[in-house]
């Protein structure tokens, strides 16, 4: 049972692409892998290229949160579980590799990494 819970929630982070995830989403996620993600108190600066919105659970914009980017909180999920991934550049692109890793270990499926 706890694989099937596991597989839930590596395919709810899937869909987080390009998302930035509060403490408690980081906690959501990997506590029940048997570890506690990194976090860090991030600044909005959606005036940048590429910059960063936050905002509060209601949608308003809120200057700053902690929590960490949906492809790290993948990337550590794969990490822990000693899970070989390839390392891409774009955040999307590495939260969907670290993911369908994770799923693959989690079915018993493990196919090589192309480096």
């Amino acid at each position: 049972m706890e694989k099937a819970r596991q597989a839930k929630l590596i395919r709810e982070l899937y869909e987080c692409d390009h998302a930035f995830i509060n403490k408690e989403g980081v906690e959501h996620f990997t506590k029940p892998f048997g570890f506690s993600g990194s976090t860090y108190l991030a600044k909005a600066n959606p005036q940048d290229f590429k910059g960063l919105t936050l905002q509060d659970k209601d949608g308003n914009p809120i200057d700053e949160l902690v929590g960490q980017d949906a492809s790290v909180v993948a990337s550590e999920i794969a990490d822990h579980l000693e899970i070989d991934y390839q390392e891409l550049f774009g955040r999307g692109s590495q939260l969907r590799e670290c993911c369908s890793r994770i799923l693959e270990h989690l079915n018993g499926k493990v196919t090589p990494v192309l480096r």
